[in-house]
């Protein structure tokens, strides 16, 4: 799959930003295949995991924009490889909002 617009260097510092994060926290019972790099949210597997991953996020996020009652789904900004095996899914970065009042989850309930 080609890339859709970042550049090498982009890629790279992605590509890298990944493989520090799996040298240092594969051994975490939680450890997943994702990191915030460069502004964006990054998921990184195989190929074959990520191809499926990739296609549902480039449809869902068209959908929800049609109703402007769903949720807020992160586009993607790329989808690249390096070599045969790794596969890079970047998408736009959305931070969390803090709660605006501290007992909002038990007024809604």
């Amino acid at each position: 799959m080609p890339s859709n617009g970042l550049s090498s260097q982009l890629q790279a510092d992605i590509v890298s930003d990944c493989d520090e994060h799996e040298r240092q926290q594969r051994s975490r019972s939680d450890f997943r295949r994702c990191v915030v790099s460069n502004g964006f949210f990054v998921k990184f597997d195989s190929y074959k995991s990520l191809y499926p991953q990739y296609m549902t996020q480039e449809y869902i996020p068209r959908l929800a924009g049609i109703d402007k009652s769903a949720p807020r789904i992160p586009m993607v900004c790329d989808f690249f490889t390096r070599g045969s095996y790794k596969a890079y899914l970047v998408m736009e970065y959305i931070g969390l909002l803090p709660t605006p009042a501290p007992d909002l989850p038990q007024r809604v309930a």
